[in-house]
């Protein structure tokens, strides 16, 4: 698997999670589930351990989509003043007001507002899901090399067992030797 499959996969997880809905009562109770299991099961070193659980998300609201030339009824024509006198110009088709207008931009520039603020909140969450994942990384990293190292040692343990047998059996032989004063030897 190279590099961009892992990363397809991961924002595949991410996205997924993103879309959860999380329910609080639900929480409550798998909280109390594994508060249980925790006292009943401990670790090798006999803690107990909570399991690893990706913290809830905020919902971000970003601006909604929108036409903004719509409800726009605008002008057919106008009134200018002249030295003259005022002259009134007829339009082939109906324009945007200017008060139609400073409407719409005030509504877009809101709208970008909205957006930017969704943007800043994305990027705040992520760093944040970043340091936590980097967190359960490091952790994870730990009981791994924690469990490497009980791993080897139980395999040498293993290994060295018949050995230090053999050895307890041939010295309890050699006391009961020397106890009833003949040479026996175990083989």
């Amino acid at each position: 698997m190279d590099g961009n499959e892992s990363t397809e996969s991961w924002v595949e997880d991410l996205a997924d999670l993103e879309a959860a809905e999380i329910d609080e009562a639900d929480f409550d109770a798998e909280d109390a589930e594994d508060q249980e299991d925790q006292e009943d099961i401990g670790d090798a070193e006999g803690r107990s351990r909570r399991r690893r659980r990706v913290p809830p998300r905020r919902q971000i609201r970003y601006a909604q989509q929108r036409s903004y030339g719509r409800g726009m009824k605008g002008v057919a024509g106008g009134l200018v003043r002249t030295p003259a006198g005022d002259a009134r110009i007829a339009l082939q088709q109906r324009v945007p007001s200017l008060k139609e207008f400073q409407q719409t931009v005030g509504l877009i520039a809101g709208d970008a507002k909205k957006t930017t603020d969704a943007i800043k909140q994305l990027e705040t969450q992520q760093r944040q899901d970043a340091a936590f994942f980097g967190a359960q990384v490091a952790e994870l990293k730990k009981d791994i090399a924690r469990t490497r190292k009980q791993a080897a040692l139980i395999g040498v343990a293993s290994a060295l067992a018949p050995v230090v047998v053999r050895l307890v059996q041939q010295q309890t032989a050699d006391d009961s030797a020397r106890n009833q004063g003949s040479a026996l030897t175990v083989r």
